[in-house]
């Protein structure tokens, strides 16, 4: 399942009014405020970096498939 543009920007913009958010409130001393969402971004964070490993990991299946395929053929040519 791959992520759709909209939902993407969507996703993009709240992050970084969050972060926007959190450096304010940082600025201001307002510390607890500042990290009400922290647990948030890292919650994105891990859905993002396993998104990322999970199609990496695919990929190099589907490529070491292609390539066993295409040494089977070389050596039936042979």
């Amino acid at each position: 399942m791959q992520l759709t543009k909209p939902a993407a920007y969507i996703l993009l913009v709240f992050l970084i009014a969050v972060i926007a958010h959190s450096t304010i409130s940082l600025f201001q001393g307002k510390f607890v405020q500042a990290t009400v969402m922290a647990p948030f971004l890292v919650v994105v964070y891990v859905f993002a970096v396993g998104r990322k490993n999970t199609h990496t990991q695919e990929d190099e299946i589907e490529d070491q498939d292609i390539e066993e395929e295409k040494n089977q053929k070389n050596r039936d040519d042979y």
